[in-house]
């Protein structure tokens, strides 16, 4: 079965960084953190979430690697990169490629700035 145009970029770019194993699409929603989880047989905190926003300063695409477990503080993200917006399904498709629900940590259609959550590295 083929896989969707993006599925298939992450799998392309996997593949050219020596990684062999196949993508797996959910047979099921994914796109909460428990939906991903009960998907995959694992808790939520094994889970990695992709959150967008918008720099305000310079109007670009900054993504949140979070722990499915933890909310993203946009305060926070404020505080380590300038003040940010929601970025709307727009923006996060023509800057990022992939659609609200479905965003993929890798294979961004533009340089992104990226913040990932020390809570993944347990």
């Amino acid at each position: 079965m083929a896989l969707p145009d993006t599925a298939q970029r992450v799998a392309d770019l996997l593949a050219a960084l020596g990684h062999d194993k196949p993508v797996v699409l959910l047979p099921a929603s994914g796109k909460t953190s428990a939906e991903a989880a009960a998907g995959l047989g694992c808790g939520v905190a094994e889970i990695a979430k992709s959150i967008v926003f918008r720099r305000l300063s310079d109007d670009a695409a900054v993504m949140v690697i979070a722990s499915g477990a933890n909310r993203v503080d946009e305060q926070k993200v404020t505080a380590i990169v300038g003040a940010v917006g929601r970025a709307d399904a727009r923006f996060v498709k023509e800057r990022i490629g992939y659609a609200i629900g479905g965003v993929c940590p890798i294979g961004h259609l533009e340089k992104t700035l990226m913040l990932i959550d020390q809570d993944l590295l347990q």
